[in-house]
């Protein structure tokens, strides 16, 4: 239970503090920017989609982690998945905050290159340190995910030195393809067997008859 609440009590007081020491207004880190300005109730709505994809796929990895940790008593499995939830975590923190684009940038001083340089060190280690786990996984789908966002990436840095009617149509429809088809994986990263068999849910020793049901008929 601290592990979940924990977080929410220390964002609040983090909230609080920069309150009285800046005096920016709680509301603006509270509600809603639609809440507060003018913009089109259409804005962003396909990079939020994109943000509870991402969410979805790190809760997939993290659940998977904790039921294969506790049945099979840990092992490469449940560790890649667990590394797979933190990198997904990652990227989706970075989506949701525009981490590379504006905070790192303009906030912190660390040039965008270097931001994109460390993400990439972070998921190159991740596929080097797991790539016999990954081979017993639908990697292809990992590549194809792997594939649309650094489509993305390639033409977020083009738009950065040229400026091309439409190139958005390409950086977020390539970013959004690679997040789906990364939850997608998420679904399925566990190595052997089917979906079920690879997060033990439908096992009867953690599963009530009546959700076992619910998935026999899935």
């Amino acid at each position: 239970m601290l592990l979940i609440y924990t977080p929410l009590v220390i964002a609040f007081v983090i909230v609080v503090a920069i309150r009285i020491r800046t005096g920016i207004a709680i509301a603006e880190f509270t509600r809603d920017p639609l809440g507060f300005t003018e913009i089109p109730v259409y804005t962003g709505v396909l990079s939020n989609l994109g943000a509870v994809i991402w969410s979805g796929a790190a809760a997939v990895c993290f659940f998977s982690y904790g039921v294969n940790r506790s049945r099979a008593g840990g092992g490469a499995s449940p560790h890649f998945l667990f590394a797979g939830g933190l990198v997904t975590l990652l990227l989706l923190l970075d989506d949701l905050f525009m981490l590379h684009e504006v905070v790192f940038p303009e906030h912190a001083g660390i040039p965008e290159d270097v931001v994109y340089t460390t993400y990439a060190m972070v998921l190159v280690g991740f596929l080097v340190w797991y790539r016999a786990t990954i081979m017993q996984t639908e990697y292809v789908l990992l590549m194809l995910a792997l594939a649309g966002l650094g489509l993305s990436i390639g033409v977020d840095l083009i738009a950065s030195l040229i400026s091309l009617p439409g190139l958005y149509v390409f950086e977020d429809g390539a970013k959004l393809f690679g997040i789906v088809i990364g939850q997608r994986t998420s679904s399925s990263s566990a190595p052997g067997g089917s979906w079920r068999a690879r997060i033990g849910i439908a096992s009867n020793a953690v599963t009530p008859p009546s959700l076992r049901a619910v998935l026999a008929a899935a």
